[in-house]
């Protein structure tokens, strides 16, 4: 059976965002602890934001926008790269690996801001 992983990043205020984008803020707005009904948060980010896709549609003026994109391209066999200690990604990096039968190649870097 095959196992599905979340590689999903926590959203946070003040996180890192893509330059030029507003910052992140998550903000409480109702509180069971002020004698609210319910907690509940605004979110104020861009939709880059930590893990996000791309659509078509940001790039090309007809493209498909994520709503309109077929699921199945979201799931399926991934290589992930450990690539902490690389400087640069390149091609003789890359070709390192095997990539035959993998539907993406994520690289990895847990280091924030490394490099």
């Amino acid at each position: 059976m095959a196992r599905m992983i979340d590689v999903t990043r926590p959203i946070f205020t003040n996180m890192t965002v893509w330059p030029g984008d507003d910052s992140v803020l998550i903000e409480r707005v109702s509180s069971i602890l002020n004698g609210n009904k319910a907690n509940i948060s605004n979110i104020h980010a861009c939709v880059h934001s930590g893990t996000h896709v791309d659509a078509p549609l940001h790039f090309i003026p007809d493209g498909k926008s994520v709503d309109r994109l077929d699921i199945s391209l979201f799931t399926g066999t991934v290589l992930v790269i450990d690539a902490e200690n690389e400087k640069h990604i390149t091609e003789k990096f890359l070709k390192l690996f095997s990539i035959k039968g993998c539907k993406a190649v994520f690289l990895k870097r847990l280091t924030a801001g490394s490099h």
